[in-house]
């Protein structure tokens, strides 16, 4: 489910990352750009620790390089699964 893609945040498709909150999640899916947290923000979705699929987080930037959740890095903690990018 994508607006536009963005490099950075295919990469992490498929991988468990942590949060600034402490919050384990595996990413599903990112939308955007879009201008809810300012210009150049972007929303992933997300399975959490109880395994529930939907939640997502609209704060996302990448900026130089770094992907950050309401201004803090995530921490990439590694590949979990394949996550199909596109239908064609």
């Amino acid at each position: 489910m994508h607006g536009q893609k963005n490099e950075f945040l295919e990469a992490i498709l498929g991988c468990r990352v942590r949060t600034h909150y402490g919050s384990e999640i595996l990413v599903t899916y990112y939308y955007g750009p879009h201008e809810i947290y300012g210009p150049g923000s972007w929303t992933i979705g997300y399975k959490d620790e109880r395994g529930h699929v939907g939640p997502h987080f609209n704060s996302i930037k990448v900026e130089n390089g770094l992907i950050t959740c309401e201004g803090k890095p995530l921490e990439i903690l590694g590949r979990e699964a394949d996550m199909q990018t596109s239908l064609f």
